[in-house]
């Protein structure tokens, strides 16, 4: 995928998809098997049955230095780990 970056940025081939899992940094997407065809793609997405503000705190290391935003109290975990106005949004 290097030879794909242009300017920093991925340059997606005409006919062909990026695409990403829902399990952030343990699927094995397009990161890791490279770009679908879109002849390979049989469906469309009907809804977002969930969507996540930021990484789980299972997903990556903590450090003392936190820049990925993660909240420390517990009212914050509650309420600011969903968009919660993305839930069940039917993709048009």
């Amino acid at each position: 995928m290097q030879n794909l970056t242009r300017d920093g940025e991925l340059v997606v081939p005409s006919g062909e998809y990026f695409v990403l899992g829902d399990n952030r940094n343990h699927s094995l997407d397009s990161r890791f098997w490279g770009f679908v065809p879109s002849s390979q793609i049989v469906a469309r997405p009907l809804v977002i049955y969930f969507s996540l503000t930021r990484p789980s705190t299972t997903d990556v290391e903590q450090a003392a230095d936190d820049r990925l935003g993660h909240d420390q109290q517990l009212s914050a975990r509650f309420t600011g780990f969903a968009r919660w106005k993305r839930i069940f949004h039917v993709v048009h």
